[in-house]
């Protein structure tokens, strides 16, 4: 027997963002500028104002939407830069990238603008910091990182397989009890149903202990029925004068 295989959706996870920026003064206009960087491909130019925004689009998804990027904005005083970060990826490593990107591009503006060097410098310092924290631990260190996550992963795996097996159970409890809920409805239906015979039995005898009269509403609630099949079987008895209705 031949069976399609469904198609999986790959889900894609959206990236998450940071940046930094730094003092800068613009000594060239955006006109020469973008003269300047054109010769890169790789980037695209949009300007809004007095501020030349460099796109430099690094990866995409499956549709074709930008992934990996970064958005440098050149402004007259500061120069500003921000980019995505994919899911699983180091922060830290992602920073290091983005500033060697950076620091090629301040070179290529050393004409065009008067960047503050030591601000630069504590930024770069700053990430390589951070970095090195990750990188000079010990193996010791780092498999104890690994047992200690392999371990609350086993434990999450656990719980979730026995929440799967108690939510399968309490599935086919809550269906059999369904069922005996059905059956006990039916069942009270049929004992509430009384045949057009019974019932006129019953309102004869109603009409005899009442001074021969009769209370639909009171009538039905006292044996549940309903009030417009109460009137039909009176209907019926007068139509074939068991009962007759006062002039």
């Amino acid at each position: 027997m031949n069976m399609a295989k469904e198609k999986k959706k790959t889900e894609v996870k959206e990236p998450t963002a940071d940046g930094f920026r730094i003092h800068a003064t613009r000594k060239q206009d955006v006109k020469s500028i973008i003269s300047l960087l054109s010769p890169l491909q790789f980037l695209r130019f949009a300007t809004v104002g007095d501020t030349l925004s460099l796109i430099h689009i690094e990866s995409r998804d499956i549709s074709k939407n930008p992934y990996l990027f970064s958005l440098t904005h050149l402004k007259p005083n500061e120069i500003e830069i921000y980019y995505s970060i994919s899911p699983g990826m180091s922060p830290s490593k992602r920073r290091i990238i983005i500033l060697k990107y950076f620091v090629n591009l301040i070179s290529l503006l050393e004409e065009s603008y008067e960047v503050d060097h030591v601000q630069l410098l504590q930024i770069i310092e700053a990430s390589l910091t951070d970095l090195t924290s990750y990188v000079s631990s010990s193996y010791d260190e780092l498999y104890a990182m690994y047992d200690s996550l392999k371990t609350k992963f086993e434990q999450a795996r656990k719980k979730l397989a026995s929440l799967e097996s108690s939510n399968e159970r309490l599935s086919l409890e809550n269906m059999e009890l369904k069922g005996k809920n059905d059956a006990l409805f039916l069942r009270v239906k049929e004992l509430e149903a009384y045949s057009d015979e019974v019932l006129m039995l019953k309102i004869q005898k109603w009409i005899d202990e009442h001074e021969n009269e009769i209370n639909v509403g009171e009538f039905s609630k006292v044996f549940k029925v309903n009030e417009q099949r109460v009137e039909e079987v009176l209907n019926k008895m007068i139509q074939s004068g068991v009962l007759k209705a006062r002039e």
